[in-house]
């Protein structure tokens, strides 16, 4: 009885495997790319989204660093469905973003202790700390120059109106009625 089992795994085996080149080689033949294959076969590929559904990843539109913080996190396409403040860090200006150096940039994020606090102890910036931005195939430095509060009431009044500028925004951890605003300016630009 026990050689009988052996046999029966030692076939299943086989045809799974069999099986499974077959899919592979299915889809080179149809002309699907190697990265096709690899998302098809890896289902890490995906994300979890609200709800428990299943979204495809898509790519982002630029990546957000602060080394103070320990903190890079990509941010996506104002137009994209995951630019939300309850699973990313928001991209909320401009709408369309094409050129760094002639844009002033607003991104969001939630502080606090959850998963998706991403701007936890963002208070901890100080002025003239760097914060850099990629974004197709440039980095961006940017330097803090200005760092306050506001009310807490859903709007961000835009206190200097240029471009070359990056707005930080989250709600404080000090004060829960109170919102937090990192001011930073473009100080250079490079390839990486």
């Amino acid at each position: 009885m026990k050689i009988i089992n052996k046999i029966v795994v030692i076939l299943i085996i086989f045809l799974l495997l069999f099986g499974l080149e077959n899919v592979v080689t299915n889809l080179y033949e149809n002309g699907i790319s190697h990265k096709a294959v690899a998302s098809y076969l890896i289902p890490e590929k995906q994300e979890r989204v609200k709800y428990g559904t299943l979204k495809t990843k898509e790519e982002y539109k630029g990546i957000l660093e602060i080394p103070r913080l320990n903190l890079k996190k990509g941010f996506y396409d104002s137009t994209s469905s995951l630019n939300n403040v309850d699973q990313n860090v928001t991209l909320l200006e401009p709408k369309t973003l094409d050129n760094i150096k002639e844009s002033l940039i607003v991104l969001a994020a939630h502080s606090g202790n959850s998963q998706i606090s991403y701007f936890h102890n963002l208070d901890l910036l100080n002025i003239q700390d760097k914060v850099y931005l990629y974004f197709q195939d440039f980095k961006y430095t940017y330097k803090v120059i200005e760092k306050y509060e506001i009310e807490k009431d859903g709007t961000l009044e835009i206190t200097k109106n240029e471009n070359g500028l990056l707005y930080l925004t989250t709600c404080s951890e000090k004060d829960k009625t109170k919102q937090l605003v990192i001011i930073s300016k473009l100080v250079s630009e490079s390839t990486y």
